[in-house]
């Protein structure tokens, strides 16, 4: 992942990923990031409340070291 994501993290970069790799999960929505490290998916998190004021978390994709993005 480049050092500067949030230049590409565009509202329409974002709504693609959300089409591509997003899930409705209850309340929220998850997004596979199950490729990312967890230090990658932790910056994506900032990135995302940073540009958007989203929050979300890590969690475990239940798989080891495989990771997504709740919202």
């Amino acid at each position: 992942m480049p050092d500067n994501i949030a230049e590409y993290l565009t509202p329409l970069a974002l709504a693609i990923w959300i089409m591509d790799d997003g899930a409705r999960v209850g309340s929220g929505l998850k997004l596979s990031t199950n490729s990312f490290t967890y230090e990658e998916c932790i910056r994506l998190v900032y990135t995302l409340y940073e540009l958007y004021g989203l929050k979300a978390s890590v969690q475990s994709a239940g798989v080891p070291d495989q990771h997504i993005i709740y919202i």
